[in-house]
């Protein structure tokens, strides 16, 4: 469940905020009724890191077993757009462990 609230406000709740977020909520900051801002847990953070969320771990196995570096196909072609590493080869640090 996301919240949302203004910088002023969480300016002066950020104790509160991060305990919300410690319980799994994700909390949204805005500036002028903007979005400029999203406190979230650390677990959460670091699933959506290169390397360290099973997305990018099972996209590392698929690329393997499709064998795709043999067919030349060049994952940062494919996912032009998508954010994440610059390069998602099978031969790339972030998962070169799997």
């Amino acid at each position: 469940m996301k919240r949302t609230v203004s910088i002023a406000d969480a300016k002066d709740q950020l104790p509160r905020l991060v305990h919300e977020v410690e319980e799994g909520r994700i909390v949204e900051i805005t500036r002028r009724g903007n979005p400029v801002a999203v406190l979230l847990s650390t677990d959460a953070y670091r699933r959506l890191l290169p390397g360290r969320g099973a997305v990018w771990r099972d996209f590392a196995r698929l690329h393997a077993a499709l064998g795709l570096d043999e067919l030349g196909v060049d994952p940062d072609d494919w996912l032009a757009g998508v954010r994440g590493p610059p390069s998602l080869s099978t031969t790339s640090p972030a998962v070169a462990g799997l």
